[in-house]
């Protein structure tokens, strides 16, 4: 028994360190007073107040980051959540518009029609894939924006949750790839956030959690049964989008 606990110590401590060299190699986007995002305007919360009545869950295990992309582009786009929200079986609508977002993320052609690494959907959707999406005219990212994959550094992850607080202040969402000590396995969608709490839309329960600064810090977060955060998606306005 002494021996899987050591294992496990070393293997934290090896990633943890990897992920604070790339974090202290990489540039966190802020946002401008220009940007508006979504969760800014009249009425952009109302899928949200929808799933706190009708939960809207990932329609398979490896469906939590395309179910997040869907929940994005109804925050974004009031005409795409009425499609979803109010068809006949919104479960199967949700269902179907979830997929169907995989399908294209993990495909041979990108939104724009150009190559990238097909992958498998048992492995849900990798961050550079969800990147290309929103950065596409297909109605999931604000067009003035070039998104980022900025890595969390679990000795020092104050800079990125204050980054995601920034970012939803000004109105845009932030996909958030949390796991275990080894790896990513569970994408949420940050929907609120101020200086001491985040609270999130989970496509496993299809409704909203939340944690706070503190759990964050410590790698606690109790999200869908993963406590790590690892990886978020940010947009910068610095940089057009060809």
């Amino acid at each position: 028994m002494r021996f899987p606990a050591l294992f496990w110590r070393v293997q934290r401590r090896v990633v943890d360190r990897a992920r604070g060299v790339v974090s202290r190699w990489q540039d966190i986007p802020r946002p401008t007073a220009e940007q508006s995002g979504p969760l800014l305007l009249a009425g952009a919360m109302f899928p949200l107040d929808v799933v706190a009545d009708h939960p809207l869950v990932q329609p398979d295990a490896t469906s939590c980051g395309s179910s997040t992309l869907v929940m994005l582009r109804m925050l974004r786009s009031p005409a795409y959540a009425a499609e979803v929200l109010g068809a006949t079986d919104r479960d199967a609508a949700f269902a179907r518009a979830a997929l169907a977002v995989r399908r294209r993320t993990n495909a041979l052609r990108d939104a724009r029609g150009r190559l990238q690494l097909p992958w498998p959907a048992s492995l849900g959707t990798r961050p550079a894939a969800m990147i290309r999406l929103l950065e596409s005219p297909a109605g999931f990212g604000d067009p003035r924006l070039r998104y980022h994959n900025v890595v969390i550094d679990p000795a020092d992850p104050d800079p990125l949750y204050d980054a995601i607080v920034a970012s939803v202040r000004a109105g845009e969402p932030v996909p958030l790839y949390i796991g275990d000590h080894r790896w990513m396995q569970h994408i949420v969608l940050v929907v609120r956030a101020d200086d001491d709490q985040i609270g999130v839309y989970d496509p496993a329960i299809g409704r909203g959690a939340g944690f706070t600064r503190d759990e964050f810090r410590r790698g606690e977060l109790r999200v869908a049964g993963w406590r790590r955060p690892w990886l978020a998606i940010l947009g910068s306005p610095s940089a057009k989008v060809s």
